[in-house]
């Protein structure tokens, strides 16, 4: 990865954006979650945990990313944000046992990123009948910010 490549939420090098198709929207809204992250709290947390904090909070594949980037807090705190908001679209509480590398925001062939769930976080989508995660992620000088809307039949 280099840092030529677009950040989350901005055009791809072609200059379009994923857009969903409202012809193809199916089922009902069953979950929604919002999160805001101040860069400066996850700027502390990677300077003072570095790998630690990685390791525990994203999958590889994130944080290989992230650790190509220039700057890897933008990334990490949208990610954080992500994470946090799909938490609370899926209802997920304390004591269900999901961990914040059950979600893991991935990125397409053009950048465009979209939110998996393994494990328990999968089985709690299954549980409440998650077919579709819609995210909205957001970078901002000081925060970042993630919308999370699950919807299903």
């Amino acid at each position: 990865m280099s840092d030529d490549l677009p950040e989350i939420g901005e055009p791809s090098g072609n200059g379009t954006m994923h857009v969903p198709d409202p012809d193809n929207i199916q089922g009902r809204i069953i979950g929604l979650g919002i999160d805001i992250v101040a860069r400066e709290r996850v700027a502390r947390m990677y300077e003072t945990h570095g790998e630690r904090f990685l390791g525990r909070c994203f999958t590889e594949k994130e944080a290989e990313y992230c650790r190509s980037r220039r700057d890897p807090v933008p990334d990490l705190a949208v990610r954080m944000a992500a994470k946090e908001a799909a938490f609370k679209a899926i209802g997920a509480r304390r004591g269900m046992g999901i961990g914040w590398k059950e979600f893991e925001v991935v990125l397409d062939s053009d950048f465009v990123p979209s939110l998996q769930l393994h494990t328990k976080a999968k089985a709690r989508g299954d549980e409440i009948g998650v077919d579709s995660i819609w995210m909205s992620l957001t970078h901002e000088e000081l925060w970042s910010a993630a919308v999370i809307i699950v919807t299903g039949k």
